[in-house]
């Protein structure tokens, strides 16, 4: 899958707005601000986003079940 393609999708670009706002979040933390898109649907779009290092896990904690962060990643300008 292409970058442009990946972005143009619009609940990935909510994803990428949510993330560039609060710079890192988890699936939980993402799924109360967009509450309109129903969690598989959201967990599929992290997959495709992190799949193809678009998005970076930041870290993981696990309190009652696996909680992942995850953030957009640096880019350098060549």
């Amino acid at each position: 899958m292409e970058i442009a393609e990946m972005v143009m999708n619009p609940v990935r670009q909510r994803i990428f707005q949510y993330l560039l706002v609060h710079e890192t979040g988890t699936v939980k933390d993402i799924r109360k601000a967009l509450t309109d898109i129903p969690s598989a649907s959201l967990y599929r779009h992290m997959k495709i986003l992190t799949d193809n290092a678009v998005l970076t896990v930041v870290g993981e904690n696990r309190i009652r079940e696996l909680s992942t962060a995850f953030s957009i990643p640096p880019r350098t300008v060549d």
